[in-house]
């Protein structure tokens, strides 16, 4: 989910400042010999093969958005809008470990978080309905793989999510 607050600089120019925090998104993985984990290779014969993992991950934070307007004389009330904006975002990744292999590990978990500043760029359109309410249809990309973690223990595990893209539809009111 996102929420807006901004101001017009000028007709044509607003700055908005928002907080976005998306659905946690998980899996589970096995992983057998030889497979690679994070960084690290799996080691066969060991005992420690088949290793199962719950893998989860969300990010959120804070950002700033330039927006551009673009209106049309005949229909006043409509307007093409593009953003340029920075957000620092905080991901979360947790990594629970449900069984490793002969060795019957299980319930070992792993939390990783890291602030990181990424890039956002967003398109689409608004209606004003009346003076103050409108509509706003908007799509979107985030620079979130940017966003990678590294355990803070001195391992090399790096968890990097995909960039994000997204679309929205609001409502905004205007003073």
């Amino acid at each position: 989910g996102n929420f807006y607050v901004g101001t017009k600089l000028q007709d044509n120019m607003a700055v908005e400042f928002g907080y976005e925090v998306t659905k946690t998104k998980s899996r589970i993985s096995t992983l057998h010999g030889g497979d690679l984990s994070a960084g690290s290779i799996v080691p066969s014969g060991t005992g420690s093969s088949p290793i199962i993992f719950r893998s989860s991950a969300t990010v959120k934070g804070p950002h700033l958005d330039f927006v551009g307007f673009r209106g049309f004389d005949k229909n006043p009330d409509f307007k093409l809008f593009g953003s340029i904006g920075v957000g620092v975002f905080r991901s979360s990744f947790q990594r629970d470990t449900l069984h490793m292999g002969t060795f019957g590990v299980s319930g070992t978990s792993r939390v990783l978080s890291r602030n990181k500043f990424v890039v956002r760029l967003t398109g689409g359109a608004q209606y004003m309905l009346n003076k103050h309410l409108g509509a706003r249809l908007g799509i979107g990309w985030v620079n979130t793989s940017s966003v990678t973690a590294h355990a803070g223990d001195g391992t090399t595990l790096i968890f990097k999510p995909k960039d994000t893209t997204f679309c929205g539809l609001g409502v905004l009111w205007a003073f």
